[in-house]
């Protein structure tokens, strides 16, 4: 197994959170949320996204004031704990 490479996102990849798939119809119950691009991580293996979180804050909040999503691929724990520790702001749990 290849090594995982955790990486935030901006404007121009924010499509790539919404690659994983998503069974339990999260997606639907997020669908007025807006996530800041820079406030997204994915976990990608062999450049496939195996993990997903999205922090989300006010307006006029310079850090994220909660964790909105999180989800990981079946099997890939690990990749989403390392995700957790790449949060933004107060919340790196390094």
């Amino acid at each position: 197994m290849t090594d995982v490479v955790i990486r935030a996102l901006d404007a121009s990849d924010a499509d790539l959170f919404d690659t994983l798939p998503d069974p339990l119809g999260a997606r639907e119950g997020h669908r007025l949320t807006r996530h800041r691009p820079d406030w997204k991580r994915v976990a990608l293996r062999d450049g496939r996204v195996v993990a997903r979180g999205a922090w989300w804050g006010g307006p006029d909040d310079t850090e994220p004031v909660n964790l909105n999503w999180f989800d990981v691929a079946e099997g890939e724990e690990e990749a989403g704990a390392a995700l957790l520790r790449s949060a933004p702001g107060r919340w790196n749990w390094n």
